[in-house]
Protein backbone atom coordinates (compact mmCIF):
# COMPACT_ATOMS: atom_id res chain seq x y z
CA UNK A 1 0.00 0.00 0.00
CA UNK A 2 3.02 2.39 0.95
CA UNK A 3 4.36 1.35 -2.79
CA UNK A 4 0.95 3.21 -4.71
CA UNK A 5 0.73 6.36 -2.24
CA UNK A 6 5.08 7.22 -2.76
CA UNK A 7 3.61 8.58 -6.49
CA UNK A 8 0.72 10.09 -5.72
CA UNK A 9 2.49 12.34 -2.87
CA UNK A 10 5.57 13.23 -5.87
CA UNK A 11 2.61 13.96 -8.22
CA UNK A 12 1.12 16.48 -5.91
CA UNK A 13 4.57 18.06 -4.97
CA UNK A 14 5.13 18.61 -8.59
CA UNK A 15 2.12 20.11 -9.41
CA UNK A 16 2.38 22.28 -6.41
CA UNK A 17 5.42 23.03 -7.52
CA UNK A 18 4.99 23.80 -11.39
CA UNK A 19 1.79 25.61 -10.47
CA UNK A 20 4.10 28.16 -8.02
CA UNK A 21 6.95 28.71 -10.92
CA UNK A 22 3.81 29.72 -13.46
CA UNK A 23 2.55 31.77 -10.60
CA UNK A 24 5.84 33.60 -10.52
CA UNK A 25 6.35 33.42 -13.84
CA UNK A 26 2.51 35.50 -14.79
CA UNK A 27 3.64 37.99 -12.40
CA UNK A 28 6.86 38.66 -13.17
CA UNK A 29 5.39 39.42 -16.49
CA UNK A 30 2.60 41.86 -15.30
CA UNK A 31 5.39 43.63 -13.47
CA UNK A 32 7.77 43.75 -16.35
CA UNK A 33 4.91 45.23 -18.33
CA UNK A 34 4.19 47.75 -15.70
CA UNK A 35 7.23 48.65 -15.62
CA UNK A 36 7.61 49.23 -19.38
CA UNK A 37 4.34 51.32 -19.07
CA UNK A 38 6.16 53.68 -16.75
CA UNK A 39 9.16 54.02 -18.46
CA UNK A 40 6.94 55.13 -21.65
CA UNK A 41 5.03 57.40 -18.77
CA UNK A 42 8.17 58.56 -17.42
CA UNK A 43 9.83 59.57 -20.90
CA UNK A 44 6.65 61.21 -21.85
CA UNK A 45 6.77 63.21 -18.57
CA UNK A 46 10.43 64.06 -19.02
CA UNK A 47 9.50 65.39 -22.80
CA UNK A 48 7.17 67.22 -21.51
CA UNK A 49 8.80 69.10 -18.42
CA UNK A 50 11.81 69.91 -20.84
CA UNK A 51 9.18 71.66 -23.54
CA UNK A 52 7.73 73.45 -20.31
CA UNK A 53 11.01 74.58 -18.96
CA UNK A 54 11.94 75.90 -22.52
CA UNK A 55 9.12 77.76 -23.06
CA UNK A 56 8.83 81.47 -22.75
CA UNK A 57 6.29 81.72 -20.19
CA UNK A 58 4.81 79.77 -17.57
CA UNK A 59 2.73 77.45 -19.03
CA UNK A 60 -0.31 76.92 -16.67
CA UNK A 61 -1.96 73.88 -18.31
CA UNK A 62 0.56 72.25 -19.07
CA UNK A 63 2.13 72.31 -15.08
CA UNK A 64 -1.36 70.60 -14.06
CA UNK A 65 -0.81 68.07 -16.98
CA UNK A 66 2.66 67.45 -15.55
CA UNK A 67 1.52 66.95 -11.95
CA UNK A 68 -1.03 64.75 -12.96
CA UNK A 69 1.10 62.57 -14.52
CA UNK A 70 3.35 62.42 -11.94
CA UNK A 71 0.56 61.92 -9.32
CA UNK A 72 -0.27 58.72 -11.62
CA UNK A 73 2.65 57.60 -11.78
CA UNK A 74 3.66 57.32 -7.60
CA UNK A 75 0.00 55.51 -7.16
CA UNK A 76 1.05 52.62 -9.35
CA UNK A 77 4.75 52.70 -8.03
CA UNK A 78 3.27 52.83 -4.84
CA UNK A 79 0.55 49.93 -5.40
CA UNK A 80 2.64 47.62 -6.96
CA UNK A 81 5.78 48.13 -5.14
CA UNK A 82 7.92 48.84 -8.17
CA UNK A 83 10.30 50.93 -6.26
CA UNK A 84 12.61 49.73 -3.10
CA UNK A 85 11.60 51.60 -0.03
CA UNK A 86 14.80 53.07 0.25
CA UNK A 87 14.63 53.97 -3.62
CA UNK A 88 11.09 56.32 -3.00
CA UNK A 89 13.40 58.95 -2.60
CA UNK A 90 14.47 58.91 -6.27
CA UNK A 91 10.81 59.68 -7.30
CA UNK A 92 11.03 62.33 -4.98
CA UNK A 93 13.71 63.97 -6.65
CA UNK A 94 12.67 63.53 -9.77
CA UNK A 95 9.18 65.63 -9.24
CA UNK A 96 11.43 68.04 -7.65
CA UNK A 97 13.60 68.21 -10.39
CA UNK A 98 11.03 69.04 -12.35
CA UNK A 99 8.66 71.27 -10.05
CA UNK A 100 10.72 72.80 -7.35
CA UNK A 101 12.65 75.06 -9.63
CA UNK A 102 11.56 77.66 -12.41
CA UNK A 103 7.97 75.98 -11.43
CA UNK A 104 4.68 78.03 -10.94
CA UNK A 105 6.22 80.91 -10.39
CA UNK A 106 6.53 84.10 -10.82
CA UNK A 107 10.20 84.12 -11.97
CA UNK A 108 9.90 81.61 -14.83
CA UNK A 109 13.05 81.90 -16.77
CA UNK A 110 13.36 79.85 -20.24
CA UNK A 111 16.08 77.36 -19.48
CA UNK A 112 18.72 76.70 -22.26
CA UNK A 113 19.76 73.28 -23.74
CA UNK A 114 21.78 71.86 -21.18
CA UNK A 115 21.06 73.87 -18.40
CA UNK A 116 21.61 73.06 -14.72
CA UNK A 117 17.48 72.35 -14.36
CA UNK A 118 17.35 70.26 -17.28
CA UNK A 119 20.41 68.29 -16.81
CA UNK A 120 18.65 67.24 -13.53
CA UNK A 121 15.20 66.43 -14.65
CA UNK A 122 16.83 63.48 -17.30
CA UNK A 123 19.49 61.91 -14.04
CA UNK A 124 17.11 61.44 -11.62
CA UNK A 125 14.55 60.56 -13.91
CA UNK A 126 17.23 57.70 -15.38
CA UNK A 127 18.18 57.01 -11.67
CA UNK A 128 14.44 56.51 -10.81
CA UNK A 129 14.59 53.86 -13.68
CA UNK A 130 17.45 52.14 -12.66
CA UNK A 131 15.84 51.58 -8.90
CA UNK A 132 12.84 50.06 -10.67
CA UNK A 133 14.54 47.71 -12.79
CA UNK A 134 17.30 47.07 -10.04
CA UNK A 135 14.68 45.98 -7.34
CA UNK A 136 12.92 43.53 -10.61
CA UNK A 137 15.95 42.22 -10.76
CA UNK A 138 16.23 41.72 -7.23
CA UNK A 139 12.48 40.54 -6.64
CA UNK A 140 12.33 38.07 -10.08
CA UNK A 141 16.11 37.13 -11.73
CA UNK A 142 18.12 37.07 -8.61
CA UNK A 143 15.86 35.07 -6.35
CA UNK A 144 14.78 32.24 -9.26
CA UNK A 145 18.50 31.26 -10.09
CA UNK A 146 18.16 27.87 -7.56
CA UNK A 147 14.94 27.29 -10.18
CA UNK A 148 17.29 26.67 -12.99
CA UNK A 149 18.34 23.81 -11.64
CA UNK A 150 14.96 21.90 -11.47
Amino acid sequence: MNCQIVPWILVIIGWFFVDERNNRRELRKEKRALIDKINVDLNSIEKTAVEYHQNNYANVKTSQEIKISLDRVVKILNREKLLAQKDYKKFIKFRQAITLDNFDSNSFAAQLDGSELLQDIYLTKDDLLHAMETKFNNDFRRNQNWLKFW
